[in-house]
């Protein structure tokens, strides 16, 4: 069930494959329990999260409870991770919506006309964004840097590395 930890799912499980009681006679004339594959069968199908299931499924554990050991052991990691990315993503300031103000300089952007005066232009970083125009490199100090390969002595256009799609 979806809002249930394992734990809560293998309960009810482990009571209704007891009361069926699954025993046969082998031909060595041994009680063998077909309850523990079909308990281990059952507690693979329910699992609601892919990733515990793929490895329960991939384990090399026989015994029942420790497949519930593990399976929840692993519950238990992924809950905690979860939590621990929550508290990192709500410590930091989204940087998406951020606004920044950056000082443009018309005459460098337009050499074709010279205007002798600079202005701020305030922009959101989520609009404008197929309209911004070319990076200016030399602002983020790589003019003469390759963006490919990371060499100074050449420019991507140049770069005998072979790109890898």
């Amino acid at each position: 069930k979806e809002n249930h930890s394992i734990s809560e799912f293998v309960v009810p499980l482990q009571k209704y494959i007891s009361d069926c009681g699954f025993q046969i006679t082998c031909g060595c004339n041994e009680q063998v329990s077909y309850s523990a594959i079909f308990l281990r069968a059952q507690f693979n199908r329910g699992l609601k999260d892919k990733w515990i299931r793929e490895h329960s499924l991939q384990s090399n554990v026989t015994s029942f409870d420790e497949l519930f050991n593990k399976a929840v052991a692993l519950e238990a990691s992924r809950i905690g991770s979860r939590e621990i990315s929550n508290q990192q993503n709500t410590s930091k300031v989204p940087e998406l919506n951020k606004l920044s103000c950056v000082p443009r300089n018309r005459e460098y952007h337009n050499n074709k006309k010279s205007y002798t005066h600079s202005r701020k232009r305030c922009s959101n970083s989520r609009s404008k964004s197929s309209s911004r125009g070319r990076i200016n490199y030399h602002d983020l100090g790589i003019e003469n840097c390759c963006i490919s390969c990371g060499k100074s002595d050449h420019k991507a256009n140049e770069c005998r590395i072979q790109r890898k799609s």
